[in-house]
């Protein structure tokens, strides 16, 4: 029982980075484009340090991946 309960964990610890992958394809795909022209210079700022943030990580598990 344990054995089982066990192997379903690694299981699931196994695909999470697939599900983290797909929800942030998500998050970042229900940015509503229009909206990037109504917000301010200091927010939009804001979301481009965030972006580059997210692009960087991106890159890093890309190049794990690669080797």
């Amino acid at each position: 029982m344990e054995k089982t309960l066990n192997q379903i964990k690694r299981a699931e610890t196994k695909v999470r980075p697939l599900q983290l992958a797909g929800k942030a394809t998500t998050l970042v795909s229900s940015i509503d484009m229009k909206i990037l022209v109504k917000i301010s210079d200091q927010e939009r700022e804001l979301l481009r340090s965030q972006l580059i943030n997210l692009l960087e990580k991106a890159d890093r598990i890309k190049g794990a991946l690669e080797e």
